[in-house]
């Protein structure tokens, strides 16, 4: 797992992993509300908007997959 500045745009750049088999659903929560968060590819390119709530914002990672989202504040 990382956490940076992604390179193109504003924001934070959080990259999840899961190295169990099982994939797995989880919740990230922010001390900031967010503005905006999206789903990228691993070249950091826009996929899709990611649904979100003020502080938070749940997805999924696929069994040995990684999912990288870019969320604004």
């Amino acid at each position: 797992s990382t956490i940076k500045t992604p390179e193109d745009v504003d924001g934070l750049l959080i990259r999840l992993s899961d190295e169990s088999g099982k994939g797995a659903d989880f919740r990230l929560v922010f001390a900031k509300a967010l503005s905006s968060a999206y789903e990228t590819d691993i070249n950091e390119t826009i996929v899709k908007d990611l649904a979100m709530d003020e502080y938070e914002l749940c997805s999924s990672v696929e069994p040995f997959g990684v999912k990288t989202i870019i969320v604004r504040f």
